[in-house]
């Protein structure tokens, strides 16, 4: 049974990885990658793409001490990494979320923890995504002539705005609980469903922790908007760094929409109206984005071995 067991471990591994491949077009990135300084690129981008890992399993840490849960950096690093070759396989992060409450659970976490936690930490990180996104719009504001690219920055600035008041909110939302009717109030998985959605008021526990979330998160954009730099670099895209992460944030932002493979198609679409506002021909566009799925790709390919470390473990002690 043990054999068995391994096996189909193994086959489920082997099948995430397949989904994943089979959703790239290699042809369209080998512009890039047909030669040595593609291919150095091609390499440093994944080595910043790692570390921006890193700094998630180091974030998902402070989460878990914020909820008064220990978690070590490595465990945080290899649940993210499931969570992270599962969105690359599946229709984007939500499936990726749903694998990381599965691996907590498997490790000993109660499912209450283990949803408020992954909870927290993506609408933590989409927040402060938001609020780069809002920082960044005046600087393709200033490029975008009246037209249907100008409106749509415009609504995508409201919906930023409503977002980030959306997660402030959510912080109160157990305070509606009381003015529901009884007979829903009362329910045992009302109450579970509110206690995960306002997992946002955890964070007055700890403003250091919270802060350190905060800061955690801006390191792992800045990461995602450095490894597109070193890319458009190698494919002649003269822009400064700002210019980049001006692109950047709103394009992955909107690749994070559920309606493709890992923000596949959506996130070269961004990227080539985003770029375009500064000059850059699509072509160009297309290939730096390409080219940053693919190193997503690779680099998330390691966590479908730990898929198989999560195996079920004594309940970590309250930190």
């Amino acid at each position: 049974m043990k054999w068995i067991a391994i096996a189909i471990k193994l086959g489920i591994s082997g099948l995430l990885a397949w989904l994943v491949l089979k959703h790239v077009d290699f042809t369209a990135a080998g512009a890039l990658l047909g030669n040595r300084r593609g291919a150095v690129a091609l390499v440093l981008a994944m080595a910043l793409l790692a570390g921006g890992a890193a700094i998630a399993g180091v974030r998902t840490v402070c989460v878990m001490r914020i909820l008064g849960a220990h978690c070590s950096i490595g465990r945080g690093i290899a649940v993210w990494m499931v969570g992270l070759v599962v969105s690359q396989s599946l229709i984007t992060f939500i499936a990726g979320d749903a694998a990381r409450v599965w691996q907590f659970a498997r490790l000993g976490y109660s499912p209450g923890t283990a949803s408020s936690a992954v909870v927290l930490e993506r609408a933590l990180g989409f927040a402060v995504l938001l609020v780069m996104v809002l920082l960044f719009e005046p600087v393709l504001l200033a490029r975008a002539s009246p037209g249907p690219v100008r409106t749509g920055l415009i609504v995508l600035a409201v919906l930023c705005a409503g977002g980030i008041l959306a997660f402030v909110a959510s912080a109160f939302l157990g305070r509606l609980q009381p003015y529901l009717p009884a007979a829903v109030r009362e329910h045992r998985l009302v109450s579970i469903a509110i206690d995960v959605a306002s997992a946002a008021r955890h964070l007055t526990g700890s403003w250091k922790l919270g802060a350190a979330v905060v800061l955690l998160s801006v390191l792992m954009q800045l990461s995602n908007s450095l490894a597109l730099f070193v890319l458009a670099r190698t494919t002649g895209v003269a822009l400064d760094f700002i210019a980049i992460l001006a692109v950047s944030v709103p394009a992955l932002l909107i690749a994070a929409m559920p309606i493709a493979i890992a923000g596949w198609g959506v996130r070269e679409g961004a990227m080539i109206v985003g770029f375009g506002l500064f000059g850059v021909a699509p072509a160009a566009a297309l290939a730096v984005s390409i080219a940053f799925g693919l190193a997503m790709l690779l680099v998330s390919l390691p966590g479908a071995l730990f898929i198989r470390w999560g195996k079920q473990k004594q309940a970590p002690a309250p930190a």
